[in-house]
C-alpha cells in the first residue's frame, strides 16, 4: 500500500510546479499582452533580451537609476555587475546592474543606474581601453544594496564601474578625465562577487600629457624612465666631467630632449650638455629631467671637498679568468671591498649585449647565466660564440664594473 506521506510529498510538489507554471504563463502573457517591452544587449553583446523599465522611488530616480524587470527566461541571464544597452528615448544607452532581486526566478528585477560617463584609459600595450561608468557625489552603499554606507568628502565622487579583466588593474592614485577635470583614486572597493568596483575619486591638477579632447589622463607620463649614468659620488675642487643620461620608452631607448640643473651652482655648475665643474666645498644635487615633463627626472649628490677622497672600494670578481671552454659552467662571486675590507653589497648581473631584458636568468643557443643571489652568479658555455661583456653593477650605489669572457670551444 502506497505511502500516504509521499503522496503528500508529491501532491504538495505537483501543486507548486503548477502554480509556478501558471505564475510563468502570467508573466509571459503579461509581457506579451502589454508589449511596452523593450530589447537589450548584455555586456554589448549582440544577443537581444526583453526587459520592462519601471520608476523607483523618488531619491533613486533623482539619481538616475531604474528598476528593469526581465522577461521570464528559464534562467537568470543577468548578474550584479553586467552592463544591458538598450534605446532610451531616441538614443542608445548604457545602463549598470547595481542589485537585483531574484527572489522569484521567473520575476527577477534589477536595480539599474544610468551610465552617464565612461573611465578612459590607455594599457601598457597603448591600447585605448573605455568603460561605461556611474559617478555620483553622495551616494551611499545601502543604494547599492552594498549596506554599508561610503562617507563622501566635499569635492570628491564615487565612480562605480563593471568589475572585469581590464577594470580589475586599476589602482590607487591612478588619475582619469571626466568632462575636462582630472580626478585621482584616493580609495577602491573590490566587489568580486557582485561584480562591482565601487572608487572615490578627487579633484587633481592637470598634467601636460592628459588628453582633455578624449577625456584621457597620462597618455605618456608611467611610459617613460630617464636615469644618469653616474652614481652619486665626491671629487676634489676644479674636477670636470660631463655627465650622460638616458631617456627609455617602454624600457626601449629613445632620443628626447632633457634638461640638467644644480640644487647649488656655486658648488657644483652644469650646463645643459651635462658638463659639471666643482667649485667650492659642499654638496649639490645634480636632477635632469625631461623638456617636456619635469615629473619624470633622476638626481644624483655630488659632493665637492679641498681634502683626501674618501675610497670608493673595488668591485672584485672571482675567478679572474678570460675564457670558458664549451660545455664548462663555472661559478663566479662578486663583492665590494673598501680598504681591503669585504662589505655587504650585493649586485645585478647582466650580460650587456642583452641589457634590454630585465630578467634574472638568461639562457641562450650560446650561454646560459644563472643568478644564484645577490653575490653569487654561474655561466655555462653551451656552444663556442665569442665573447660577451658581464657587468656586475652594486644596488646600493650603482656603481659597476664590465669584464668579458670568451666562450671558446672544446679545447
Amino acid at each position: 500500500m502506497a505511502n500516504k506521506n509521499n503522496w503528500r510529498i508529491i501532491k504538495n510538489s505537483n501543486d507548486k510546479q503548477n502554480r509556478e507554471n501558471s505564475y510563468t504563463n502570467f508573466l509571459i502573457n503579461n509581457f506579451e499582452k502589454y508589449p511596452n517591452y523593450k530589447t537589450c544587449v548584455k555586456n554589448f553583446g549582440e544577443t537581444t533580451y526583453k526587459i520592462q523599465i519601471h520608476e523607483v522611488d523618488t531619491h533613486k530616480k533623482s539619481n538616475k537609476m531604474k528598476r528593469m524587470l526581465v522577461y521570464p527566461y528559464d534562467d537568470f541571464v543577468f548578474n550584479t555587475g553586467d552592463y544591458s544597452t538598450w534605446e532610451f528615448g531616441d538614443m542608445s544607452t548604457d545602463w549598470l546592474i547595481l542589485a537585483s532581486d531574484l527572489t522569484f526566478k521567473y520575476n527577477a528585477y534589477y536595480t539599474i543606474a544610468y551610465c552617464n560617463n565612461s573611465l578612459n584609459w590607455f594599457d601598457s600595450n597603448k591600447n585605448e581601453i573605455s568603460y561605461p561608468c556611474f559617478i555620483y557625489d553622495k551616494m551611499t552603499e545601502t543604494e547599492l544594496a552594498l549596506f554599508k554606507e561610503i562617507i563622501i568628502a566635499e569635492g570628491q565622487i564615487i565612480v562605480v564601474v563593471q568589475n572585469n579583466n581590464d577594470t580589475s588593474l586599476i589602482d590607487i592614485n591612478n588619475r582619469f578625465v571626466f568632462d575636462s577635470q582630472v580626478y585621482k583614486i584616493n580609495s577602491m572597493k573590490d566587489f568580486v562577487d557582485d561584480g562591482l568596483l565601487v572608487f572615490t575619486m578627487r579633484k587633481d591638477g592637470s598634467g601636460y600629457d592628459d588628453d582633455f579632447d578624449n577625456n584621457i589622463a597620462n597618455t605618456e607620463t608611467y611610459n617613460y624612465t630617464i636615469e644618469i649614468g653616474d652614481s652619486s659620488f665626491t671629487q676634489n675642487i676644479g674636477y670636470t666631467t660631463t655627465l650622460s643620461a638616458t631617456v627609455k620608452l617602454d624600457g626601449i631607448v629613445v632620443s628626447k630632449s632633457i634638461i640638467w640643473s644644480s640644487s647649488d651652482d656655486s658648488v657644483v655648475s652644469i650646463d645643459n650638455d651635462g658638463n659639471i665643474e666643482l667649485l667650492s666645498e659642499g654638496s649639490s644635487t645634480i636632477l635632469v629631467s625631461m623638456e617636456d615633463n619635469e615629473e619624470i627626472y633622476d638626481e644624483i649628490t655630488i659632493t665637492s671637498t679641498s681634502g683626501s677622497i674618501p675610497s670608493e672600494g673595488e668591485i672584485v670578481v672571482l675567478p679572474n679568468i678570460e675564457y670558458i671552454l664549451q660545455g664548462r659552467t663555472v661559478s663566479f662571486s662578486v663583492y665590494k671591498y673598501i680598504d681591503n675590507i669585504q662589505q655587504s653589497d650585493t649586485f645585478s648581473v647582466i650580460v650587456e649585449e642583452l641589457v634590454q631584458l630585465q630578467v634574472l636568468d638568461i639562457t641562450t643557443e650560446f650561454y646560459r647565466l644563472t643568478i644564484i643571489d645577490g653575490n653569487h652568479f654561474t655561466i655555462e658555455n653551451i656552444k663556442k660564440n665569442g665573447t660577451i661583456t658581464i657587468r656586475c653593477t652594486d644596488m646600493k650605489d650603482k656603481s659597476f664594473k664590465t669584464f668579458t669572457i670568451d666562450l671558446r670551444g672544446f679545447w
